[in-house]
């Protein structure tokens, strides 16, 4: 007598994307019996986390005929939710980048009544806490290789943003004059820091090379570097 995959495990199978799917028994298709049931809305959900998966893993050039192989469904059930391939990019684009976003990171960089080294290391420690998955980081990756330009609108619309705070405070900080504007010297020194904290998620989950396993001291330790140009002597010691 056959018996029916419980529902619970179904849910997990589609929803938990915070690992590479070699990771996940099973695959996304796990379940996929029990989708006629679901509401339109949560549907529409797991194919979007499948397809975020997917785009991942293959890129956003790979087909939608692929997606829907690799999903358990029909090419039309994922057209009936997403009409195109573009707006399904663009529905991952909002998912990965757009809803990880916090607003409370500029006020956290503006927060005159702490120095400038703990308001940078508090940000980039919310930051990373927010982006520090193998999904993301591949999504960034994959879009800038493929020439979709979710990344480039990420970095123009809201990552630039917070570099040219970065800058200004710095130049606060150092009672420097807030006119003329920030030039691209100012920027490049401070996508140096940024950058530093990119290249951790790379070599972490790209390279899978060995990273610094306390987070929190590894990002104190970078933006001191960064601020004074060395390292606390503990950290020299280890």
């Amino acid at each position: 007598m056959k018996t029916k995959p419980k529902g619970g495990d179904a849910e997990k199978s589609s929803a938990d994307i915070s690992e590479p799917p070699a990771a996940r028994p099973g695959g996304a298709a796990q379940g996929r019996s029990l989708r006629s049931r679901l509401p339109p809305h949560e549907r529409e959900r797991l194919i979007l986390d499948d397809a975020t998966r997917f785009f991942a893993e293959h890129g956003f050039d790979a087909n939608m005929r692929d997606l829907a192989k690799q999903s358990g469904i029909s090419q039309g059930l994922i057209f009936k939710y997403f009409e195109s391939k573009e707006k399904l990019v663009n529905r991952v684009y909002e998912s990965t980048f757009l809803q990880r976003w916090r607003p409370e990171w500029e006020r956290m960089l503006t927060n005159k009544s702490e120095s400038v080294e703990k308001r940078l290391g508090g940000f980039y420690k919310s930051y990373l806490q927010t982006v520090d998955e193998y999904i993301w980081i591949r999504i960034a990756l994959f879009s800038g290789l493929s020439g979709n330009d979710l990344t480039t609108k990420y970095i123009r619309e809201n990552v630039a943003s917070l570099m040219k705070t970065i800058a200004l405070e710095l130049r606060r900080e150092a009672g420097e004059a807030l006119e003329p504007a920030v030039d691209l010297l100012e920027m490049e020194q401070v996508w140096m820091l940024h950058s530093t904290f990119i290249y951790y998620l790379i070599r972490k989950h790209i390279f899978r090379t060995p990273t610094a396993r306390e987070q929190g001291a590894y990002v104190d330790e970078m933006v001191r570097l960064f601020l004074f140009g060395r390292l606390p002597s503990s950290a020299k010691e280890a």
